[in-house]
């Protein structure tokens, strides 16, 4: 029998770790588990996806993982909360550039002829400018 707070029977590692929203409790870590190098995988891509399925699949972690991380490690969860902070500005910028310059847009006429024009999206103008104000 393992002693309290060792390694355990395995020989693997063991962390606090939060259960269920109980007190901390030493658990024997997974070793197909989270590294910090997966972490910063899975945070960069969070950040640039704002898709939690497609930062898992960049982390090659499932995502039932990556909310179970979340829900269990502080410093995970502000580093997710931090991505997708950045992920929202990056969006509204995007979407301010759009209702400012517009994007083109092919017109095809009925005599086979083609203009390139701009489209101006207002609803997005309009929602950003409510947003903006209150």
């Amino acid at each position: 029998m393992a002693k309290r707070g060792s390694a355990g029977a395995e020989g693997g590692a063991r962390a606090l770790q939060l259960t269920d929203g109980k007190k901390p409790q030493m658990r024997a870590a997974n070793q197909c588990g989270w590294t910090k190098a997966k972490e910063a995988e899975f945070l960069g891509a969070l950040e640039e996806t704002c898709n939690v399925t497609a930062a898992a699949a960049v982390a090659s972690v499932s995502v039932s993982s990556a909310y179970r991380r979340r829900r269990t490690h502080a410093a995970f969860r502000i580093g997710w909360h931090e991505a997708i902070g950045v992920a929202y500005q990056q969006l509204e910028l995007a979407l301010i550039e759009r209702a400012l310059v517009g994007t083109e847009k092919i017109v095809r006429r009925g005599d086979g002829s083609e203009e390139v024009m701009r489209d101006y999206p207002n609803a997005i103008a309009m929602t950003l400018l409510k947003t903006g104000s209150s």
